[in-house]
């Protein structure tokens, strides 16, 4: 005969929540005055919450809680105990038995963030294994959609670099977006981003982290805290790995390098950011999370101090009524980023000096030399001739330090010259010397005279002596773009000519040989050799595919290189 027992059941559930569905952030200590400059800061992080379950009997709770992570820039002390997941990431955990319905928690973190600078890259690099997860699309973050592969291919072409592939795709991203704080509480996908062209930082995050990807280049969408507009707010950058990991921020364009408001707690490979609890007990009803709030507590703040070392300068800072005028900054690189300027004449109406485009953005990378930016203005010829104006220029910038330039305009008599430039190549190869010949005539006054050219790669000016009422100067520089290039010939007169020339990319890149034995014996070590030539004129960035690798190597300028690579002869067969 059969006997039959009661049997209580256990009952387990795993409920995840997005940080934030149902939190709060607060901000204590130091006030932070200017975000984007930090360059270190000590923080105390309290979190608190409370998960409610409506009925049952609840054995226990296990919760999993995002955390501050360490990091070489990142030193973090914890209060509890940590678990990670499969990608590395540090997670708090929480273990009460017999808790009751309501289950209240704390947990405390002591942060030490650094600012982050990328100063060096290396030009040939391998992926390694447990980084090649973040080059696969996920289901938020489609890098295999053929529009998104279309993009990131227009977008970056013509790079030099992989890390002006990557700066290239963050601005275009930033100008492609318009923010909008309504999509803060959803969560889009990558493709969906591109259509609404709206959304928050996780949104610039998840279309950019897709495009970067669709370039080969592996990336990681980041989520965590950084200071805002409005404070400490949850925020989500990236990061790109070239050789290693390099932070960009798209939405504030913090590429290369990162401010130290940036607090990092989870890296992934899709944009779904979660906390997670289990429950055990008899039943049990309804789980809500019902709070989950942040004290950060700033203890103490530093700041960097902005570059000085840089030249801003006009063509002339004494004009008359009618002139040109060319305003230029040229700045050697430290680090990798990108840097935006913007120029703003004085206020006046009608303007004094209109200048059609004021703002202009720069990729810096230390081993391309000293980086040019300029602007052409006029003045205007509506001015009093019995007049004499001071129009301050100002030089904003998110890197450099703050400047103004005083220009004096006045009517009374100056010298003044007229123009007679050309380029010696109208079409020029890459890597080539090109020849600015600029000729001018003396049509009054006596003194000193400047002629200069600037480009986007150069910019060089010098006094001319005048025999005869007629002077010369051949400016030699060598154009690193293809395509379409601009100089501007200016004299200290306020006289201003806008030439132009093609730079054209010859030869090209290529395998040369490949040597391996015909036959392997399975299980035998065998290697080939690769040979890659580049024919042309100027430094070649390739990736190689092999079997499962990548590798990113640079090859010099009219050179071959040969590899040595290990063949898998694991299986028998071609």
């Amino acid at each position: 005969m059969k006997k039959f027992f009661p049997v209580a059941f256990l009952l387990l559930f795993l409920i995840s929540v997005v940080p934030g569905a149902c939190a709060e952030t607060y901000a204590k200590g130091e006030e932070i005055t200017d975000a984007h400059s930090v360059d270190k800061l000590v923080l105390e992080i309290t979190e608190s919450g409370r998960i409610t379950i409506s009925e049952g009997d609840l054995k226990w709770v296990k919760i999993n809680i995002t955390a501050p992570q360490q990091a070489s820039y990142q030193q973090v002390t914890y209060s509890n105990e940590l678990v990670q997941d499969e990608i590395g990431n540090n997670f708090v955990y929480i273990y009460k038995e017999n808790p009751g319905l309501a289950v209240d928690y704390v947990s405390k973190a002591n942060v030490l963030v650094n600012a982050r600078k990328t100063t060096f890259i290396l030009a040939s690099y391998t992926i390694p294994d447990d980084v090649k997860v973040f080059l696969e699309p996920t289901e938020n973050i489609q890098s295999d959609n053929p529009q998104i592969i279309s993009i990131a291919e227009s977008v970056t072409e013509g790079s030099r670099s992989d890390f002006e592939k990557v700066a290239k795709l963050a601005i275009w991203v930033k100008d492609y977006l318009t923010y909008d704080l309504r999509y803060s509480s959803v969560i889009l996908d990558a493709v969906e981003v591109l259509e609404i062209k709206e959304g928050v930082c996780a949104e610039y995050t998840t279309l950019f982290v897709a495009l970067a990807r669709a370039s080969d280049i592996p990336a990681r969408y980041v989520s965590g805290f950084a200071y805002g507009e409005h404070g400490w707010e949850e925020h989500a950058y990236s990061e790109v790995y070239l050789g290693k990991w390099v932070p960009v921020d798209t939405l504030w364009l913090e590429v290369g390098n990162l401010d130290a408001t940036h607090i990092r707690y989870t890296v992934q490979t899709d944009n779904q950011v979660r906390n997670d609890v289990k429950v055990y007990g008899t039943g049990l009803g309804d789980i809500s999370w019902g709070k989950d709030d942040k004290i950060i507590n700033t203890l103490s703040v530093s700041y960097a101090e902005p570059k000085s070392d840089f030249v801003f300068g006009a063509s002339s800072v004494s004009v008359g009524p009618g002139d040109d005028i060319v305003f230029f900054v040229r700045v050697s690189p430290e680090d990798y980023r990108v840097l935006d300027l913007d120029l703003q004449p004085c206020l006046s109406d009608p303007a004094i000096i209109d200048i059609a485009e004021t703002k202009k953005r720069l990729i810096l990378e230390p081993e391309s030399g000293d980086m040019v930016a300029y602007w052409t203005g006029h003045v205007s010829s509506s001015l009093s001739d019995r007049m004499i104006y001071t129009c301050p220029m100002t030089l904003n910038s998110n890197y450099l330090e703050d400047r103004v330039l005083n220009i004096t305009i006045s009517a009374q008599e100056k010298d003044s010259v007229s123009l007679s430039s050309s380029v010696s190549k109208p079409i020029m190869s890459l890597g080539d010397i090109q020849e600015i010949a600029v000729d001018a005539t003396r049509t009054g006054g006596s003194g000193s005279v400047y002629l200069g050219i600037v480009s986007e790669d150069y910019q060089d000016e010098g006094s001319v002596d005048f025999s005869d009422g007629k002077a010369s100067a051949v400016f030699m520089f060598r154009p690193d773009r293809t395509g379409t290039n601009e100089v501007i010939v200016y004299s200290s007169t306020g006289d201003m000519e806008i030439l132009s020339f093609d730079v054209v990319e010859k030869g090209s890149v290529y395998i040369d040989a490949l040597d391996y034995l015909p036959m392997i014996r399975k299980g035998d070590d065998a290697w080939m050799n690769i040979s890659l030539r580049n024919d042309k004129a100027d430094d070649v960035t390739v990736k190689l595919y092999y079997g499962s690798g990548i590798e990113t190597l640079t090859i010099p300028a009219d050179s071959i290189i040969v590899m040595e690579k290990a063949i898998d002869t694991s299986a028998a067969g071609e």
